[in-house]
C-alpha cells in the first residue's frame, strides 16, 4: 500500500512539473517576444498593448507590469467561460484563475531574467529576440499539455466556443485569435494612433507555433509521457 501511494505522489509531482514547466516556456516566449518590440502571440497581445500604453503614461511598471495585465486578461478570458457556459461551467475550472496568477508570476519571473540583456537597435536585432519565442511557445504549449491537467485560460475559451457552440477546435482558435488581435489593434489604435505592442511579430507567431508545435510533437511528446506516466 505504501508503496502504491508513493507511485501516485510521484507521478503526480511529475506531472506538475511538467505542466508548470510549460507554462514558464510559454513565458518566457512572451517576455522575448515582447522585447523585441514587434508584437507578441495572439493570446497574450491585449495585456501587452496595455504594457506599452502604461509605459508610454509613465505608469509604475512594478504595478502595471506585463505579468499582472496578463493576470487581468486572463482572468477576462475566464468570466467570458463563466457567462457563456452557465451552469455547465464547472467548479473545478476556477482553478485557471490560480494558473492566471502562476503565469503572470513567471511572465515578470521571465522579463527580468532578460532584463540584463542588450534591448534591440535595429530590426535584425528586434527579430533575434523574437525568432527563439516561436520554438519556446510552442514547446511550452505542447509540454503543458502532455499531463492532461487544466487549460490555461486561453485555451479555455477556445474549448468553450466548441461545448456551446459547436464550434470545431481549430476554427475556435481561429475566432479567438482574431477577436483578441482585433481588441489588441483598436486599443492601440485609439492611444497610439498606430500599431503598437501588436505588429507583424504576432501575425508571424499566429501562423508558425501550430507548424512548430506539431514538429515539437513528433520530436519530444512521446518521450515526454513516458515520464509522466512512469
Amino acid at each position: 500500500m505504501k508503496r502504491i501511494h508513493t507511485h501516485t505522489l510521484l507521478r503526480w509531482a511529475k506531472r506538475l512539473l511538467v505542466y508548470f514547466a510549460g507554462i514558464f516556456f510559454i513565458a518566457l516566449g512572451i517576455a522575448l517576444s515582447a522585447r523585441s518590440g514587434l508584437g507578441v502571440s495572439p493570446v497574450g497581445s491585449p495585456a501587452n498593448v496595455l504594457y506599452q500604453i502604461g509605459l508610454d503614461m509613465g505608469l509604475p511598471e512594478h504595478v502595471f507590469n506585463l505579468g499582472n495585465w496578463t493576470i487581468v486578461f486572463y482572468s477576462l478570458y475566464i468570466l467570458f467561460q463563466i457567462l457563456a457556459l452557465g451552469r455547465r461551467f464547472r467548479p473545478i475550472q476556477f482553478l485557471q484563475i490560480a494558473v492566471s496568477v502562476v503565469f503572470g508570476w513567471f511572465v515578470n519571473l521571465a522579463s527580468a531574467a532578460i532584463a540584463g540583456l542588450p534591448a534591440p537597435v535595429t530590426y535584425l536585432g528586434r527579430l533575434a529576440y523574437l525568432a527563439p519565442s516561436i520554438p519556446l511557445i510552442s514547446l511550452g504549449v505542447m509540454t503543458y499539455l502532455c499531463p492532461g491537467l487544466l487549460p490555461t485560460p486561453g485555451e479555455g475559451v477556445t474549448l468553450t466556443l466548441q461545448e456551446r457552440w459547436n464550434i470545431p477546435l481549430p476554427k475556435g482558435k481561429t475566432i479567438f485569435d482574431c477577436s483578441v488581435v482585433g481588441i489588441s489593434a483598436v486599443l492601440s489604435l485609439l492611444y497610439f494612433h498606430g500599431l503598437v505592442g501588436v505588429r507583424e511579430g504576432t501575425i508571424i507567431s499566429a501562423l508558425t507555433v501550430g507548424a512548430v508545435m506539431k514538429l515539437m510533437q513528433k520530436l519530444f511528446q512521446k518521450p515526454l509521457l513516458r515520464f509522466v506516466e512512469r
